[in-house]
């Protein structure tokens, strides 16, 4: 008799979901169908048998724990409570009494399982078959850990501890065919490498090992599950064939090309980055070439003010001297304003001194009350008077000859103006 689990407890899932078909249970439940007579070997607690029983199907349960066939016994049909590789089932069922037998998670944990394997074939029915549920031990992560000098057993997953054997694909089929059986509807659920409970840490695995690995077929099963019917003679299915050296050949060949592949990617790269800034070159090139034209023009420019700026220094050093010049005039002439009015201070006391004095008195008195009087103002009386007057001011001041010349330009000057009047 095999060793117990520790507790019914620990096979006792959350929550199986149907929809999942990267999990075993689910897998298992579609593989059974609906509305079957089904001997569940392995039952735990129950919990796929409630599932089937919902599902239209007669659960007989077969368990070795007490306490879980205890939990199960209230779901199923009927439970025996026994090890599976020491119960006589003839005391329980007759010959062809099952559409089908559910070993789910069961023969990894066995002595014998190609024993238990032709024991529950006669309780077939002629068209019944078996559904089959076993960890891939060849799964990536256990070669890894081979690899590294480990066979870590583990509480729960591809190698735990209450598994008594290990199967890789080959091995299930071989196990099956010399059974009897013939394995037809063959599904897996699949984990990728380095995601598994056994914690395989990538990053201290070589790059080349890890990808060989990976490509080894079914390297990424966790779960094989399949269905088999008995067979007289069942066909040698062994494949996949693993020819190592091809798959190494390819894993090399392909590491090669994505290296040369790397390698063109990266030389377009550079070609690309050279063009880039061969093109930048030129571009700044056509830059320089224009700035140079600009320099050109500008020191063209430059030269151009610099010749206007010459010209008009020296128009504003002739400026200034002619402004000091002006200065030196208007000084001049301030002096000599300066002198009119010294002048002109002389002459206002003068004219003070003159109408301040008897004579000034006499000739007002003679003016007012003769000429004022007798020879009004626009008369030609007036008029002679007035020109009388001012000859002998200019007698008295400048002289005869003075008066006899101005005279004579008066006289032609109104002689002219006669002739143009006549025209």
């Amino acid at each position: 008799m095999i060793k117990a689990p520790p507790s019914s407890k620990r096979y006792t899932p959350v929550i199986i979901d149907l929809d999942n078909k990267n999990h075993s249970h689910s897998l298992v439940i579609d593989l059974i169908g609906k509305n079957k007579r089904v001997m569940e070997i392995g039952t735990s607690t129950g919990y796929m048998s409630k599932i089937l029983i919902d599902r239209g199907n007669t659960v007989i349960g077969v368990e070795i724990d007490s306490e879980a066939a205890e939990i199960a016994g209230q779901t199923c049909e009927m439970m025996i409570n026994h090890d599976i590789e020491n119960v006589d089932l003839d005391n329980y069922f007759q010959p062809s009494s099952f559409d089908v037998i559910v070993c789910a998670d069961v023969l990894e944990h066995l002595k014998y399982p190609g024993k238990v394997l032709l024991k529950i074939k006669k309780y077939l029915k002629h068209d019944g078959y078996v559904v089959i549920s076993l960890p891939n031990i060849c799964h990536g992560d256990v070669l890894l850990t081979l690899m590294q000098s480990e066979f870590r057993y583990n509480t729960i997953g591809l190698l735990d501890e209450t598994h008594l054997r290990f199967f890789g694909f080959k091995d299930i089929v071989r196990l099956f065919n010399n059974c009897g059986y013939s394995i037809t509807d063959l599904r897996t659920t699949n984990v990728s490498v380095g995601s598994t409970e056994l914690k395989v840490n990538k990053s201290e695995i070589p790059e080349l090992l890890l990808k060989f690995v990976e490509k080894i077929p079914n390297a990424s099963v966790y779960q094989y599950v399949f269905k088999a019917v008995p067979s007289e003679n069942p066909p040698i299915e062994l494949k996949p064939e693993i020819d190592i050296k091809t798959l190494f050949n390819g894993l090399m060949e392909e590491i090669v090309n994505s290296h040369i592949s790397e390698k063109n990617a990266y030389i377009a790269l550079v070609e690309g980055e050279m063009e880039r800034l061969n093109s930048q070159i030129n571009e700044k090139s056509a830059y320089i070439a224009f700035v140079e034209n600009q320099v050109d023009k500008y020191k063209s420019r430059i030269n151009d003010y610099d010749q206007k700026n010459s010209y008009f220094s020296d128009r504003i050093t002739e400026l200034e001297h002619r402004l000091s010049h002006s200065q030196s005039q208007i000084m001049a002439i301030s002096e000599q304003i300066l002198e009119c009015h010294q002048k002109n201070l002389k002459l206002v006391d003068e004219v003070t001194d003159i109408q301040s004095s008897v004579l000034w008195h006499l000739v007002m008195a003679y003016h007012n009350g003769f000429v004022e009087r007798l020879l009004p103002h626009d008369t030609r009386r007036r008029n002679y008077y007035d020109l009388g007057i001012k000859c002998c001011r200019v007698f008295i001041a400048e002289g005869f000859r003075s008066l006899w010349q101005k005279y004579n330009e008066r006289r032609i000057e109104k002689k002219n103006s006669d002739l143009r009047s006549n025209r």
